[in-house]
């Protein structure tokens, strides 16, 4: 489950799921009536060309956005013995892959949920993970750049094995919703050398993604602002999760079209005005990418979501103690979106990062012992995924608290939800003392103070990080 942008009105029959996980509707799509060919279509996907393509009225391929949230093994002419073999070639099996016959004879596909070091990879690193190794094997890996795939689940797609006798569209999201994600990191064909730094993201203004989209609308509104309009446009586009190559051409384009007469270079050097726009792009998308900030779908997704239901259970069952509050939300926040399986696999340096080394063991410790959470019987203190099954009541995603389209951690989500004298109430019923929920409501709700590092709400509470793990 996760949040959808969508153009459809509120009686569309496509999933939201649906949506944010398998279409891009931007720049361009194709289509193939039954006995023809394939078709470009140089304009945005609309929802009834997805709802023929879903009832199997003819079929619709989109481009690759710039992180897919799911990858595709596309096997063509051969015995159903090759599936087999590519996927325990590769680590895949029914728990993180899925495999539906598709509508030519002897062909499949193999879906699974990338990651790469517990991230969202782009299109260019699944494609550099698993291309060399799929052209040795005759298969082929999509989704990849500048070149249409056609749109999962349709009643052609018919779900094998376990997965077998899944006719919806419903249905079959509900089961590619259980798979694990596939590490990309530990495929046998993996030869990447990607560095594990981390930058600071590039700052924008909090309209500039507004601005973006009106600038795509009308155009320029006023001299000498070619240059910032295109970065507003550029930034849109990457919120978009539109892949790099595409944008910088819908950008380009988009100056040729609705310059509006507010800009001389585009009339005396376009080429140069092409060569700046690639720069601009670069910049967005690589900076973004190694500061680990992602698209609003794979953010929602990738981060999962919160709502008001789960931060008041949490306030009550860390009894507003923050460092905590900090575990336990981004805990439900992370299996959120992943609620459909039975339990959930969470990397210890996830873990970690929402506590510390020694405190995230305490934590689990704690929620176990409250009954909240059950770790599986392999659970082990290293580097590996722990698999936690979460005893929760789960909230729809309809009901996910956003800032500007994404999902909140809960030191945003708490003011979002809640005013200060909401919260000082709901503090008070755990029976925290008063100057404690003082010093609590200070460092959520005053922007010099709030902080989503747990190391700055230690600094804010003027307490060692042993005072505050007890207090």
């Amino acid at each position: 489950m996760l949040l959808a942008e969508s153009e459809s009105n509120s009686n569309s029959a496509i999933p939201a799921e649906y949506l944010s996980y398998f279409v891009q509707r931007h720049p361009k799509y194709a289509v193939k009536q039954p006995g023809k060919t394939w078709k470009t279509k140089n304009k945005s996907l609309a929802d009834p060309a997805i709802k023929a393509h879903l009832r199997g009225q003819y079929a619709v391929a989109t481009v690759a956005p710039w992180y897919p949230s799911f990858g595709v093994i596309d096997i063509d002419d051969a015995p159903i013995d090759k599936v087999a073999y590519i996927r325990e070639a590769i680590g895949l099996n029914e728990a993180n892959s899925m495999v539906c016959r598709s509508e030519n004879l002897n062909s499949y596909h193999v879906y699974f949920r990338p990651v790469y070091n517990d991230k969202p990879p782009t299109v260019r690193l699944l494609n550099d993970v698993f291309t060399p190794w799929a052209a040795r094997r005759a298969v082929e890996i999509y989704p990849k750049a500048a070149k249409c795939f056609r749109l999962p689940f349709s009643p052609a797609d018919t779900p094998m094995y376990n997965h077998g006798g899944l006719t919806t569209v419903e249905e079959k999201l509900y089961w590619f919703n259980k798979l694990d994600e596939y590490e990309l990191a530990e495929a046998p064909t993996d030869q990447q050398t990607v560095l594990p730094f981390q930058i600071e993201p590039l700052r924008v203004y909090a309209n500039t993604y507004k601005r973006g989209l009106d600038y795509l609308e009308h155009g320029l509104d006023s001299p000498s602002s070619r240059h910032e309009a295109q970065f507003c446009v550029l930034y849109a586009l990457w919120r978009m999760n539109i892949d790099i190559q595409d944008a910088m051409v819908m950008c380009f384009r988009w100056i040729r079209t609705k310059h509006n007469g507010l800009s001389k270079e585009i009339k005396r050097n376009p080429a140069r005005v092409q060569k700046e726009i690639m720069r601009q792009a670069e910049r967005i998308w690589n900076d973004y990418d190694l500061a680990r900030v992602y698209p609003d779908a794979i953010h929602n997704l990738h981060h999962g979501y919160l709502t008001k239901p789960d931060i008041e259970a949490i306030i009550r069952i860390c009894e507003g103690n923050l460092p905590r509050m900090k575990f336990l939300g981004e805990l439900v926040r992370y299996i959120n979106p992943r609620q459909e399986r039975e339990a959930v696999n969470v990397h210890t340096d996830r873990l970690i990062s929402w506590s510390s080394y020694t405190n995230y063991r305490r934590f689990l410790d704690e929620l176990s012992g409250k009954g909240i959470i059950e770790r599986s019987g392999s659970y082990q203190v290293g580097k590996a995924a722990k698999t936690i099954k979460l005893k929760w009541e789960f909230q729809p995603v309809q009901k996910a608290v956003t800032g500007d389209k994404r999902t909140l951690g809960i030191l945003e989500a708490i003011p979002s939800s809640f005013t200060a004298e909401e919260l000082r109430y709901k503090l008070k019923e755990t029976g925290k003392e008063r100057t404690a929920i003082i010093k609590t409501v200070k460092a959520i709700f005053e922007p010099k103070v709030r902080c989503e590092k747990i190391e700055n709400i230690y600094n804010s509470y003027g307490l060692s990080r042993d005072e505050l793990l007890l207090h």
